[in-house]
């Protein structure tokens, strides 16, 4: 038995089960000079690649916000130009396409803020997606997850995430993320243990081995011993009560011990928070935070419309129930990538 202990918590609970290491296909990027006949065709081959792509993640998109944001990456002016730009200087669109998205990622990962560090993930994720469609791939790493498991991966992405069936997902481990990457928020979302920045973990686990998690402590016991599992399983059912008898209060009304009532209410960013939200049975939105709204979009502002449409959304869910939106808070830590803050205006 082999104990881990890592700081990045994610989301509480216990899970005890299986690893299900991800397995993914591994494409090589082939780099060759495009003669000047070829270059229309190679971009038409890159169109129909985003084309393609487009169409794959309209179709998983639903209602989910993120990866409305994956549609809008996908049909980004800066990063088709990019690309096309490459390709006209001779480039094949393998490597365009891989060193267009490369350069964007590499701003993101630079930036001060970590929700926008985060985001780099997502471009990635986008990437492959296109290089998958030049390949005419179709690409599903959890076919094989039949039974309950713990996920174990070097990362894990929303095109990831879409593709499980959480019936069979009993934790998350990963290498990579933090408390704001898509699978943090998934894993928060759905009441599932996670650990993120857990070392070398992939190296250590092989597919079925048994494996015991404590995602509020951050322990990791690989291969546990019949002991260590009794122990697990019985912290598992004090946690699992725990939670029953905490949402069993939850349905009584806000009242102080000296019968002071209040609102209980909660702080988002996006439409996916307010319905995580209410199923806490919450009595209003404290906050919701717009300056998100801006800083999911990638070259431009938000229009009217789009805002209006959001926050016509968040009033439908929140009913009768207080909802009160922040004016924008921009600046500071949180930049956008299609504005430049000019210091002497203030």
């Amino acid at each position: 038995m082999k104990r881990i202990l890592t700081t990045q918590t994610v989301s509480k609970g216990y899970a005890i089960g299986p690893a299900y290491p991800v397995i993914r296909r591994e494409l090589v990027i082939e780099r060759r000079t495009v003669s000047p006949e070829e270059k229309e065709s190679e971009i038409r081959r890159f169109q129909d690649a985003a084309a393609t792509a487009k169409k794959q993640l309209e179709s998983i998109a639903g209602d989910s916000e993120i990866f409305e944001a994956y549609i809008q990456l996908v049909q980004d002016e800066a990063l088709i130009q990019g690309i096309i730009k490459k390709i006209r200087d001779g480039s094949n669109a393998e490597a365009a396409v891989e060193d267009t998205a490369n350069e964007f990622i590499m701003i993101f990962e630079m930036m001060e803020d970590a929700y926008m560090r985060e985001r780099a993930a997502d471009l990635k994720d986008v990437k492959k997606r296109l290089q998958y469609a030049l390949a005419g791939i179709v690409e599903n790493p959890f076919t094989e997850l039949r039974e309950p498991a713990i996920i174990i991966a070097k990362e894990l992405t929303p095109s990831d995430t879409a593709d499980m069936n959480f019936d069979n997902v009993l934790g998350f481990l990963t290498e990579l993320g933090g408390v704001t990457s898509h699978v943090s928020i998934i894993a928060k979302g759905k009441g599932i243990p996670c650990l993120t920045g857990v070392k070398d973990i992939c190296s250590l686990v092989k597919a079925g081995m048994m494996i015991a998690m404590d995602a509020g402590t951050g322990e990791i016991c690989l291969d546990p011993d019949k002991g260590t599992i009794e122990d697990y399983t019985d912290r598992e059912a004090r946690f699992e009560e725990r939670e029953r008898v905490m949402d069993e209060e939850s349905k009584k009304p806000s009242v102080t011990r000296d019968g002071h009532s209040f609102m209980l209410c909660a702080n988002v960013g996006n439409i996916e928070d307010i319905k995580d939200a209410l199923k806490s049975r919450i009595e209003g939105i404290g906050l919701f935070r717009s300056e998100f709204v801006y800083m999911m979009k990638k070259d431009a502002f938000p229009t009217e419309e789009e805002q209006f449409e959001i926050y016509k959304e968040a009033a439908l869910l929140m009913k009768e129930k207080e909802l009160t939106i922040r004016t924008l808070d921009i600046g500071g830590d949180k930049g956008l990538d299609y504005y430049e803050y000019d210091l002497s205006e203030f």
